[in-house]
């Protein structure tokens, strides 16, 4: 599976919504989605406990799930920063 595919797998969206969605600046965004797919999974461990944190609460984020932050560069790094966190010990 490619990592675009492994995108559209991940968010659960049908791919012209999330093509749609990444109109603006469709290449640099889906790059960042990109990047930091490869860093959760490897954090997680697994696609399908990425998948599922991803789509989980978390309290560190507002009480929202991480996927919704993914439409803009600063939800990402929000995202980013969480995992950092979580990779160091700290509760997310």
């Amino acid at each position: 599976m490619s990592e675009h595919e492994e995108i559209h797998v991940l968010y659960g969206v049908d791919e012209g919504d999330l093509d749609f969605a990444l109109n603006n600046n469709a290449a640099d965004h889906e790059e960042k989605l990109r990047e930091l797919f490869a860093f959760a999974s490897s954090y997680f461990g697994s696609t399908v406990a990425t998948r599922s944190w991803f789509s989980s609460l978390n309290l560190g984020l507002g009480s929202v799930t991480p996927l919704s932050l993914l439409d803009s560069d600063y939800g990402i790094e929000r995202v980013k920063n969480t995992i950092y966190k979580l990779m160091h010990g700290m509760t997310a």
